[in-house]
């Protein structure tokens, strides 16, 4: 049967939450990376085009509800919709750049703190041993 002393159950604590924070520092790296990329070369954004939205006012227009609803009125609500689907685009990339900035920010001094003790309990039962 397997005995392990306190400073071997230590060890593999240290080892583990050194293993976990690594893979959330590399995982939010990764996706801050990617959102900073989506920031500067956005990708392509739904938004309605001219016909959807002529389309949802078309039969206000022929029933005559709507008589102060003008062609230029709805290119400038399509423009409108356009553009609030591309903001609302840039906002979602920089606030998952900021929580993965964050999270690679907490995780650093973590990862460090539990690993150096980790590396100083390897040498410390390694000399202890001799």
């Amino acid at each position: 049967m397997l005995k392990l002393n306190v400073s071997g159950v230590r060890s593999i604590y240290l080892y583990a939450v050194s293993f976990a924070t690594l893979l959330i520092l590399i995982f939010s790296a990764a996706s801050a990376a990617e959102e900073l990329m989506s920031l500067f070369y956005p990708e392509a954004v739904y938004s309605p085009g001219p016909l959807e939205i002529k389309m949802r006012w078309k039969e206000q227009i022929e029933a005559g509800k709507d008589q102060d609803l003008t062609e230029e009125m709805i290119d400038q609500q399509i423009e409108h919709e356009r553009s609030q689907a591309q903001r609302n685009a840039q906002n979602q990339h920089a606030r998952r750049l900021a929580k993965n900035g964050a999270l690679f920010i907490v995780s650093l001094p973590v990862y460090i703190s539990h690993w150096r003790k980790a590396q100083e309990e390897s040498r410390n039962g390694g000399s202890k041993q001799e």
